[in-house]
């Protein structure tokens, strides 16, 4: 499988690059990077074009034996993000990663970046489920030696703590699941599950549960979310760009892949996956709406956008479970097209993000403000690619939640009241997620980039080095190609949604039913109109010598930062209507006095799941192990005493077996 030779490409750059110095680790593992797409792509093309699965078998030792890997639609889909996300972040690290060059060594994170692409890849390549599992844990190990680069923080290393216990207790959750299925099946082979599913017993209903919370938590789907908005802040800008952008989606891969085991889903189960992403979607925008760190508005964002895809998957089933081939097409449709987008512009705007953050070193929202001016091109990226998340015409994010509005619409015609409910909910909560995520990217952009500056910048900040501003430019083209013709994206889609449904290829452009070449005309008109307007204006102002300020309240010249708009102030009308879904913390220093001096207010906003149920349990966890502490005397002595005591219970026991 020539496949196998990009791997070896990713595997060899890392390794080679742990003996060459800083200034060449970078370009090594770019070069193994682009390499690698090259030599993919022509299996990448052939099997999204015909269908046509390419298979590879290695003989390996008891008890895994024989293990399959397999590169058919769905996986060559997921395998092309994967490659053009590891290769995008390489680029943008050679700018991002130099200013840490001169501080300490790169090895481990040049090592680790190519490591996780190579993992990712093998894990929607295995059939075989040890494999799988194996190059699961991988990719765990490696994603987390790369979100505690950091080291040296504290923050940085408790998010990462909290990355490795939540990646461990989904992979606990996948075990569980595995061996199940293999008890009952007699195989490790993944194909194995679709005996277990087929008389949907009790069982069965169990281990896909468990499939379901397993890969839910790598995806960071409501409530097992948790690890997702420590990581990704604590994380460096180029892989918080590949574990939101792709990562996340290995979550969904599985979810998608056990689907096309089980058959006819029952409606309860459509419909309950459906919910789950619709509340994943509203959860994940109201709680980014709330936070002040632009990585950590990214990242919740990053759980509404999977939310988003969920409904998709939940929509497909929908249609499945009520034998309308047309939902269950759009619905797997919409939730690949939002997928693909979300990469795109996920990934466009984690770059602008660090991009901000490695001229100004900071995070913190309430502390920009004004960069528009010292950073432009960042600002004019980062603006299309908020605008692709927001959904606008033009860009690819319409054209992904066009498909899913349509399938809705479609599925309200159905005479079965579930499946109606599920249609309105979906209309309903789909454009309530669109107003929000409007809201929240119209603050995220107006607080970092307009306005005047809060805090006092160096002047050397500019824009970054083109390293860093080649992959925005180049995700920031896609979403324009893909948003104005998309009937060259979507066919791209029609294989892996035929290996999901089952339903022939032949058939999927018929029943589809959305009119492009329509869609086409209007977004050409609607493009030439904006184009006008923009240029009647320019005319205008260039013939009345009109000035404009630079601020965006009303043209009024600020003296000070402090009187313009902050996050909070620009958000606290909605989040006024929250109440206690956002829990938070308020740090204030009261004035005192009739003149006071000093005065201030700061507010900490927090996760209500993670308030009232994470973190409840963990400290009822800590409470039970307290009496065992005890034990824990640091005396190696006495912990050989321990392993004397264990050995002669287990020999008492294996005597008392055959007595």
């Amino acid at each position: 499988m020539a496949i196998f030779s990009a791997l070896y490409l990713l595997f060899g750059a890392g390794l080679i690059s742990l003996f060459l110095r800083n200034s060449l680790k970078g370009i090594l593992v770019a070069a193994g990077s682009f390499l690698g797409i090259l030599v993919a792509i022509p299996s990448l093309y052939r099997v999204l074009s015909t269908g046509r699965e390419i298979t590879a078998t290695v003989h390996l030792a008891q008890p895994a034996g024989d293990a399959s890997f397999i590169m058919d639609p769905l996986a060559a889909f997921f395998i092309l993000l994967i490659l053009l996300g590891g290769f995008l972040a390489s680029i943008y690290s050679l700018g991002y990663m130099k200013p840490y060059a001169q501080k300490k060594s790169l090895s481990t994170y040049y090592f680790f970046l190519p490591f996780l692409t190579a993992c990712m890849m093998l894990v929607v390549l295995a059939r075989n489920s040890l494999v799988f599992l194996t190059a699961w844990e991988m990719m765990s190990a490696a994603s987390f030696f790369l979100v505690v680069f950091e080291d040296e923080k504290p923050e940085v290393r408790k998010a990462g703590m909290t990355y490795l216990v939540a990646m461990q207790a989904g992979a606990l959750l996948l075990i569980t699941a595995f061996a199940l299925a293999a008890l009952k099946t007699g195989t490790f082979d993944i194909a194995g599950l679709g005996v277990l599913f087929q008389d949907h017993s009790p069982l069965a209903i169990a281990v896909l549960i468990l499939f379901f919370l397993g890969f839910g938590v790598k995806a960071g789907l409501i409530p097992v979310h948790t690890w997702l908005p420590q990581a990704h802040p604590a994380a460096p800008s180029p892989v918080s760009a590949l574990m939101s952008g792709v990562m996340i989606k290995t979550g969904i891969y599985g979810i998608l892949r056990i689907l096309t085991f089980y058959g006819n889903p029952e409606p309860v189960l459509a419909f309950s996956i459906f919910c789950i992403g619709l509340i994943s979607g509203l959860y994940g925008v109201i709680h980014a709406i709330a936070q002040k760190d632009l990585k950590k508005l990214l990242a919740y964002s990053s759980i509404e956008n999977i939310g988003i895809i969920v409904m998709g998957i939940g929509l497909g089933l929908i249609g499945k479970a009520s034998e309308n081939p047309l939902i269950e097409i759009l619905g797997y449709s919409g939730a690949l097209f939002h997928m693909m987008n979300h990469f795109l512009f996920k990934s466009a705007l984690f770059y602008g993000a660090g991009s901000v953050y490695l001229g100004t070193h900071t995070r913190n929202m309430e502390k920009l403000g004004g960069l528009v001016h010292r950073m432009p091109l960042t600002a004019g990226l980062f603006l299309i690619a908020s605008m692709a998340i927001m959904g606008l015409p033009l860009l690819n994010g319409f054209m992904g939640e066009f498909i899913l509005y349509t399938g809705f619409f479609n599925e309200i015609h159905d005479a079965r009241t579930w499946a109606v409910i599920a249609s309105i909910l979906g209309l309903g909560g789909l454009s309530l997620i669109g107003i929000l995520v409007a809201l929240c990217f119209a603050k995220a952009f107006s607080i970092v980039f307009l306005g005047i500056p809060r805090t006092t910048f160096e002047e050397t900040i500019q824009d970054p080095p083109a390293t860093m501003l080649g992959p925005m430019i180049v995700l920031a083209i896609a979403m324009f190609v893909i948003g104005l013709i998309p009937q060259f994206i979507l066919p791209l889609l029609a294989q892996p949604v035929a290996g999901i449904t089952g339903i022939a290829i032949q058939d999927l452009s018929a029943m589809m039913q959305i009119p492009l070449p329509v869609i086409f005309r209007i977004l050409m008109i609607f493009s030439a109109s904006i184009l006008g307007l923009l240029s009647l204006r320019y005319a205008l102002r260039r013939r009345n010598g009109v000035q404009y300020f630079r601020t965006w309240d009303c043209g009024s010249r600020f003296s000070e930062s402090r009187i313009q708009y902050t996050g909070f102030s620009f958000a606290a009308p909605f989040l006024d209507l929250t109440g206690n879904l956002i829990p938070g913390k308020n740090a204030h220093v009261k004035p005192q006095g009739v003149f006071p001096k000093q005065a201030e207010w700061e507010s900490r906003p927090g996760d209500c799941i993670d308030a009232r149920m994470i973190q409840p349990a963990i400290r009822g966890i800590f409470l039970l192990l307290k009496p065992f502490k005890q034990i824990q005397t640091g005396k190696t002595r006495q912990y050989l005493l321990y392993g004397l005591i264990f050995l002669v219970l287990i020999l008492l026991f294996i005597f008392g077996m055959h007595v």
